[in-house]
């Protein structure tokens, strides 16, 4: 009968050990979950025979196809398997899981440089694949990782902000190489603000001092006892006029090698 008890007791004892071993499991083993980005998807049947987790997604005309070129005028979205929510209407095995806003993963090539955050991305030549914007034209976000290599055509995914949106600074950028419309970059704009300062110069101190001096002239002719004053306000006229024109190369230099 003691030897029952015994044995009874023992059990008790082994299960309420396993028992809080498991426990201590559950509480010190952090859960793995998922990689989730915070945003939502909508599934959409997409004309593409191998659609892949990152892909950038545009419109043409009544379907969506996966990009490929670079600022694809209408891209959408980001193919993300991993959304935080998923919203689908039919069981249809070609549709793909789409974000067309918040935070997700993108595939992205260095095509263009090294990705910093800030850096907007936009469609690249390669198929689905991201790069960094460099030039105006449509981007699909804002880069919220870096992404570097020595090597260009390192394809990798970071995170981006969703934000469809068009590319307009290069248009601002003065030291910038890429301008679309003309070959040099922004060179021709500087050469043009540089010129349009100058002309602005010899114009005032022509106009406006050269008619100050006329008048001095004429008031020499009216006035000849004065003629000392007179000439020292003629030359001071002309040293003005010199002294705006050389401002005014000085700052046109200063626009066209900045």
């Amino acid at each position: 009968m003691n030897k029952n008890n015994m044995s009874a007791r023992q059990q008790h004892t082994y299960w309420y050990r396993f028992v809080l071993f498991v426990m201590a499991l559950i509480i010190m083993v952090p859960p793995v979950y998922a990689q989730k980005s915070a945003s939502i998807a909508t599934y959409h049947k997409i004309e593409h025979a191998n659609v892949i987790d990152g892909y950038i997604v545009a419109t043409d005309k009544d379907k969506f196809v996966i990009t490929n070129e670079a600022y694809h005028p209408n891209m959408i979205g980001i193919v993300n398997k991993q959304a935080a929510i998923e919203i689908r209407f039919n069981n249809d095995p070609d549709s793909y899981p789409v974000s067309t806003d918040g935070q997700t993963y993108v595939l992205v090539s260095l095509a263009n440089g090294d990705i910093k955050k800030g850096d907007y991305i936009t469609s690249s030549p390669i198929e689905g694949v991201g790069m960094k914007a460099t030039v105006p034209g449509p981007i699909i976000g804002v880069a919220l990782d870096d992404a570097g290599s020595s090597d260009e055509s390192t394809i990798s995914k970071i995170l981006i902000n969703i934000q469809k949106d068009y590319n307009v600074e290069p248009y601002f950028a003065f030291g910038s190489t890429s301008n679309p419309f003309f070959g040099q970059g922004y060179k021709f704009i500087k050469y043009l603000l540089g010129a349009i300062v100058i002309i602005i110069s010899l114009l005032f101190s022509f106009l406006y001092f050269g008619r100050l001096s006329m008048k001095s002239v004429e008031a020499l002719g009216r006035n000849p006892l004065a003629s000392r004053r007179i000439q020292a306000v003629i030359i001071l006229n002309v040293i003005m006029a010199i002294s705006i024109c050389l401002i005014g190369l000085v700052t046109a230099m200063y626009i066209i090698r900045s």
